[in-house]
């Protein structure tokens, strides 16, 4: 297949299908007022030709040496439709030994049958897992990753990387006018040479747009340029090292450049810098320390900006005694009763591995995952010894909560992992710690996501637990896709259901988003779900409140919440609304909500702590008692509706005819109350009378007259 891909792109000219190809499966094309999640289903389709499948085809045309200024061929439509069915062939041969090691565990009567256990069928995940981050992400993160060696790349590139990541983004901006250009000027059919001139790019072009010196924009234009003499002669099987994918501009012959794909130009000024200074055998120590040192303060940023500064601890050592060094944990974060344990990597998945070497596939993951989570685990037993020292590289002690109930261990590599949902669900030996929930194994473009959607410390660590709960029944190719479903929807799977596959579409939202909030780009900054469900509401305040001033039982109750869908978190807000009101004019108000097997009390009243403790306590178990559940959590309010605190009872349910009694007493009384006549409501331009010191209309008007 890939000898006859590689005589089908020798055809002259065949450039001119490259770049149809790139306009048909590259390009979103949306109205001015935003971009939806319908404009980029063509994104997702199986017939679309994704970016590795792109580089393969260009590689391949660059290793035949052939003209690129070439005219388009006679025959130009159907080259396209012949590559199209060519790719398709590729795929479904390389997905063979996918089904023959299907196939085989049927035969050893295995139950289910493992398809992905050899080093051979996970060349296909890894090929084709789609794009390892956002354009804008590998640009910026650049600049962060490449800050201390800048000195080097100024000295061998004659140019810095803010000027190489200033050239990358000149390269789109003029890339996304001059295809605009085209398409609006009636360029649509395959073989319109006004397609592949809109890939072309020069240096006098790109100067101006990336404010870059003519010289300086040159220096950039090589540094990523594959010239024509070089060709990609390595390039002789689908895995190997195609020289496109580290320099993805082409030289045309006339003094012109041809980039095709600005996701592949974005990467390679993300990765390209390492393997340059890596050829540099004196440098290799300083390159090793400046990426552990990238991995580590990017996390920390990026927590911190969800937690705090004051939370995130980096470079804890643990200590028994000195010179008796138990562990490091790379980055720890303390919220409450709760920790994250995260270890940085900076391992590579390297040719042998893409090429299915089976020891050398789980060699890369012992480097890249296995030794972070086993580091991540001992760490995280440790914090539960009290006879232990946790101390930051200054000699600051980090106070250790005395109880640390839940335990998040965090992998986190600094480069793309091609398939490491795939590979972390196969590979990772696992093991149990009292406390500590199953990992979460992302790369720096993940996380990055995580902090900008899930910017509260709760909802952050309500994700991170429900990625534990149901992670072993999720089948997805990327960290993002499930993410984004559970933006959506909440990432709540019924017990019935043994394995659920999520579809790449689900990551269109979070996209959007992305493309909204760090690229000014027209469209929804939040998917709509259940972060905008509460947004600017009274419970929204509620859990800001509690995040504010943490205990375990609070956060206990929120992650409670958060296990809700849209409809149940409507619910919640709307009977927080009432209670507060009901309370305001009548002295005190309650309600519960029941699911999951627990359930949430709220209670609103002026009385003493003592006694609101007392009356919330008997709500909450009858409820308990007669759901037979295990747990159940409360919140007392003011009047006002500001947080007073919160309760839990726990214990294991089991009949008592005295609680059964007690149970049926307090819970009929409690209906009985609620057809308490209502006094008179206030104006409509009169003072609400929750006190909130809005209007009546602009306050609880509309909530008294729902009933």
């Amino acid at each position: 297949m890939f000898d006859e891909i590689a005589e089908l792109t020798a055809t002259p000219g065949y450039a001119h299908v490259i770049a149809f190809l790139c306009v048909r499966d590259n390009f979103v094309w949306h109205r001015r007022d935003g971009m939806k999640a319908e404009d980029m289903q063509h994104l997702y389709s199986s017939s679309r030709l994704i970016r590795t499948e792109m580089s393969t085809l260009i590689g391949l045309m660059v290793r035949a040496a052939g003209d690129l200024a070439a005219p388009p061929p006679a025959d130009v439509d159907a080259l396209v439709t012949r590559t199209d069915a060519l790719m398709a062939e590729l795929h479904r041969s390389m997905g063979a030994p996918t089904l023959d090691g299907m196939f085989a565990a049927f035969e050893a009567g295995e139950s289910p049958p493992n398809p992905w256990n050899s080093g051979g069928a996970m060349r296909e995940p890894i090929f084709y897992g789609g794009e390892g981050a956002f354009s804008f992400q590998n640009c910026d993160f650049a600049i962060e990753k490449y800050a201390a060696d800048d000195p080097w790349l100024q000295e061998h590139r004659k140019a810095g990387i803010a000027d190489m990541v200033a050239f990358a983004k000149a390269a789109a901006d003029i890339q996304n006018r001059k295809v605009s250009g085209a398409m609006a000027a009636g360029a649509n059919t395959p073989g319109d040479p006004r397609l592949l001139e809109a890939f072309t790019l020069t240096a006098a072009e790109i100067a101006p747009v990336a404010g870059l010196g003519e010289e300086t924009a040159t220096a950039c234009i090589d540094a990523f340029t594959l010239t024509a003499g070089r060709g990609n002669p390595a390039f002789a099987t689908i895995s190997d090292f195609n020289a496109v994918n580290g320099s993805p501009v082409l030289e045309t012959g006339d003094g012109r450049h041809l980039l095709f794909h600005f996701n592949a130009l974005a990467e390679a000024v993300y990765e390209s810098p390492f393997y340059w200074m890596l050829d540099d055998r004196p440098y290799r120590p300083t390159l090793s320390d400046n990426r552990g040192d990238f991995t580590e303060a990017f996390a920390v940023d990026r927590l911190s900006q969800v937690f705090g500064p004051a939370r995130v601890h980096r470079g804890v050592n643990i200590d028994r005694a000195k010179g008796d060094r138990v562990g490091e944990i790379d980055v720890l974060v303390l919220f409450a009763d709760r920790a994250i344990v995260l270890q940085a990597k900076s391992k590579r998945l390297t040719l042998a591995s893409r090429k299915g070497n089976d020891l050398q596939l789980r060699g890369d993951f012992k480097g890249a995952v296995q030794d972070a989570y086993d580091q991540a685990m001992d760490c995280a037993a440790a914090l539960s010894d009290r006879s232990l020292r946790f101390s930051t590289a200054d000699g600051t002690v980090v106070d250790i909560p005395p109880q640390i109930t839940q335990v998040f261990p965090v992998c986190l590599v600094s480069d793309h992992y091609p398939a490491l949902a795939f590979q972390t669900d196969q590979f990772l030996v696992r093991r149990e710690e009292p406390k500590v929930v199953a990992p979460l194994v992302i790369d720096v473009f993940t996380l990055d996501v995580m902090a900008e959607m899930l910017e509260r410390p709760i909802r952050f660590l309500s994700y991170l637990e429900l990625r534990a709960i149901h992670g072993p029944k999720v089948l997805i190719h990327h960290e993002i896709t499930l993410l984004s479903y559970h933006l959506k929807y909440n990432l709540w799977l019924e017990k019935e259901h043994d394995m659920v596959v999520f579809d790449d579409d689900f990551a269109a939202d979070i996209e959007i988003a992305m493309g909204v909030r760090r690229m000014g780009l027209p469209g929804a900054r939040t998917p709509k779900g259940v972060l905008t469900v509460i947004a600017g509401s009274r419970l929204d305040r509620l859990i800001g409140a509690i995040e504010s001033n943490p205990t375990g039982t609070l956060i206990d109750t929120v992650m409670l919440a958060y296990q809700l869908a849209e409809d149940g978190m409507t619910e919640l807000r709307d009977n927080l609304d009432t209670v507060v009101a009901n309370a305001g004019w009548r002295g005190s108000s309650n309600f519960v909500l029941g699911f999951g097997g627990s359930g949430i009390a709220i209670h609103c009243n002026g009385d003493t702590d003592a006694n609101s403790l007392a009356r919330i306590e008997d709500h909450m178990l009858a409820r308990k008692y007669r759901s037979r559940a295990d747990s159940w959590y409360g919140i007392v309010l003011a009047r006002d509706g500001t947080l007073r605190f919160g309760h839990k009872v726990e214990f294991p349910w089991k009949y008592d005819s005295r609680a059964e009694r007690a149970a049926d007493k307090l819970i009929k009384r409690q209906v009985a109350t609620l057809t308490t006549p209502r006094p008179a409501l206030a104006g409509r331009n009169e003072p609400c009378h929750c006190g909130s010191g809005l209007k009546y209309k602009r306050c609880h008007l509309e909530i008294d007259q729902r009933g």
